[in-house]
């Protein structure tokens, strides 16, 4: 059992009001061998990050080194995308394993700093320096930065500690820094600038400009490896809040608390997607539920606040005196946010979109649904993956089958090996985002089995699979994920009529578009090139594959427009072989209200960006869904 210690490492920027987002707070211990709200990141094989006995295990080898970022480190982020612009608090627990060596420098825990769509980095960063513990910070992405100081000498290995940061961002000289060890205060500066990027008011803004966590290890040292070299470091009781007075929310070194779980949120009313006519005023009722209590929930019409309830029934423009601003709406479309609070500072975030329309508008939107519907294609399908001694939080992202009436999901399981009870296999899915209903929970080894669901009714469909064993003799394997419609007629569904368009897809406001590149290689990212509607190279064929799905084939050629595996931010867009059952080369079009087309990836929540302003070659990619941002805005040239 390793010794225990606590350390206490504060940031803290003074005298600013403080903003709070809605989603505040995120929290996991690992005991049940699953990274919970967060996720391996920036790690290549066979660099790791995985949970083992109980907590995050990073490990590093220097023979795994090619030269990338990817190669120099293995690191835990946060799965959510949090927005911290103004105070947060980071707390976790940290142990150097006795592999670690002492005679290195490089980073074990960052304040990561997202600066524009290309680029971020980090902000604050804590060391091992020598073996020493040691702390920088900066406040812009080059080399202003404050002198590494060091706040604990010769570090312990084998050792936990327990970390708590607190920072409040600014670029008015208003700043401190304090680091505690065991409630003793070891670092203490302030009237400093800290973070960098968009400011207003001396708050951060802008949809790229924010902060968030980085657990792990940044092996920026590759002058200074050892040849066949290893570094292991262990983390837990992960913490990170949005807001002030964190300080107990976050602490690692506190009693764990009862109620860990988020609060269990939902829209009764009105349904996904409802269209009102001109005359009607939607009336709204949250259902939300807590293993603790409910303290409030509070509601957003398009990101503007209208009223918060703090006693069930949850209801808003139930009554003719309140809320006005849910009547009388102008045609168009609309989206609610509503936000659950529990007693310990847990919140639930729930999107719902509706719209308003007149009665020829009505008519048109029916025709459109029943085209749909005649056209639905919701097939979706994974290969699968295996767990070998590891454990493994699997989703899908999720998958929109809101054309069908009804759907099935699939797949095929196996144990295998001398497993315990305490290995397990366990299927589950959500529909719109709700509660989450068990397909199949499994522990020990088993034979190989399909494990089903039917009548699956909504707009998106998501599946989850949890999966742990402990011993390199033990595996657990999944395979054939498969979504489809249930009871689909046997004959191949009518596809469109209407012949396929050749389109130069021109990036809004600007004077360039996507281009392939000459000939057709495959893997080729594309990028954006001066507009030509004459250039072959920008030269797309629009595919329809019904259900508002297209895939677009570079003229004479046989690659595709590919938003890759999943989506991550910047993930690129690249050039692959055309494959209509692919479901990376799927995406939808969504129109914009200055006539421009935003194309977001089937199945994902990120679309294609052509990052801000234009260049020539500048890489285009895959970023976070959004109506607003105009670098996502294409404006489509037909030709013949």
């Amino acid at each position: 059992m390793p010794i225990k210690t606590r350390i206490f490492f504060i940031i803290a920027l003074l005298g600013a009001a403080i903003s709070v987002n809605a989603q505040d707070f995120i929290t996991h211990d690992f005991d049940d061998g699953n990274f919970g709200s967060f996720k391996a990141c920036t790690t290549q094989s066979p660099n790791y990050a995985k949970i083992v006995d109980s907590r995050v295990k990073t490990f590093w080898t220097e023979s795994s080194y090619n030269g990338s970022r990817m190669t120099k480190g293995a690191e835990v982020c946060s799965k959510e995308s949090w927005s911290t612009r103004k105070e947060g608090w980071y707390g976790l627990t940290m142990s150097l394993g006795s592999d670690y060596p002492n005679d290195k420098k490089a980073g074990v825990a960052q304040i990561f700093q997202f600066v524009s769509s290309s680029l971020w980095t980090w902000a604050g960063m804590l060391l091992i320096d020598n073996g020493d513990l040691t702390i920088l910070h900066r406040d812009n992405s080059g080399t202003s930065r404050n002198t590494e100081e060091v706040i604990y000498s010769n570090l312990p290995k084998n050792q936990e500690f327990d970390i708590v940061m607190h920072f409040v961002l600014s670029n008015q000289n208003k700043g401190e820094l304090e680091v505690w060890i065991d409630g003793v205060s070891r670092y203490h500066k302030t009237n400093i600038n800290f973070g960098f990027g968009s400011w207003s008011n001396d708050i951060q803004t802008g949809q790229y400009t924010y902060v968030d966590l980085k657990a792990g290890q940044y092996n920026f040292d590759n002058g200074n490896y050892d040849s066949g070299e290893t570094r292991t470091v262990y983390y837990d009781n992960m913490s990170w809040f949005n807001g002030s007075d964190g300080y107990s929310k976050v602490d690692p070194a506190k009693s764990p608390t009862t109620d860990n779980t988020r609060p269990v949120l939902s829209f009764s009313k009105p349904v996904a997607n409802q269209v009102f006519s001109e005359n009607e005023n939607p009336v709204v009722n949250v259902l939300a539920s807590d293993n603790g209590s409910i303290s409030s929930v509070n509601l957003y019409l398009d990101g503007v606040f209208l009223r918060q309830e703090i006693f069930a029934p949850y209801d808003w423009n139930h009554t003719s005196t309140l809320d006005p601003e849910l009547k009388d709406l102008s045609a168009g479309s609309y989206t609610l946010t509503a936000v659950a609070e529990d007693n310990t500072g847990l919140t639930t975030e729930k999107n719902l979109s509706f719209s308003i329309e007149y009665e020829d508008q009505q008519d048109q939107q029916d025709q459109q649904d029943q085209q749909d519907q005649q056209y639905c294609d919701i097939s979706w399908s994974d290969s699968g993956f295996s767990v070998t001694s590891g454990s493994k939080t699997y989703r899908s992202g999720p998958i929109d089958i809101s054309c069908a009436d009804s759907a099935s999901l699939s797949m095929d399981i196996e144990g295998t090996g001398p497993m315990e009870s305490a290995d397990y296999l366990d299927v589950f899915y959500e529909i719109d985002g709700g509660s989450r209903i068990s397909v199949s929970e499994n522990v020990d080894s088993f034979s190989q089995k399909m494990v089903s669901a039917e009548n699956l009714a909504g707009q998106s469909l998501e599946i989850f699979i949890n999966v742990r064993n402990s011993y390199y003799n033990e595996t657990y394997r999944v395979s054939n994920i498969n979504v489809a419609l249930s009871g689909a007629p046997t004959e191949e569904p009518e596809k469109p009529s209407e012949d396929n368009k050749i389109v130069v897809m021109q990036k809004q406001k600007t004077s360039f578009a996507i281009d392939g590149d000459r000939g057709a290689i495959e893997g080729q990212q594309v990028y954006l090139w001066d507009t030509n509607t004459n250039n072959i190279n920008q030269q797309w064929v629009e595919i329809a594959l019904g259900s508002g799905y297209y895939a677009y084939n570079k003229e004479d050629t046989h690659v595709c427009l590919d938003g890759g595996v999943g989506g991550e931010r910047g993930q690129a867009v690249t050039l692959e072989v055309c494959d209509s059952s692919d479901q990376d080369q799927h995406w939808k079009k969504v129109s914009q209200p200055n006539g421009t087309v935003r194309l977001e990836k089937r199945g994902t929540d990120y679309s294609i960006d052509g990052n801000r302003n234009a260049d020539r070659r500048q890489a285009v990619y895959l970023w976070d869904s959004s109506d607003s941002n105009i670098n996502q805005q294409w404006q489509f040239i037909i030709g013949d």
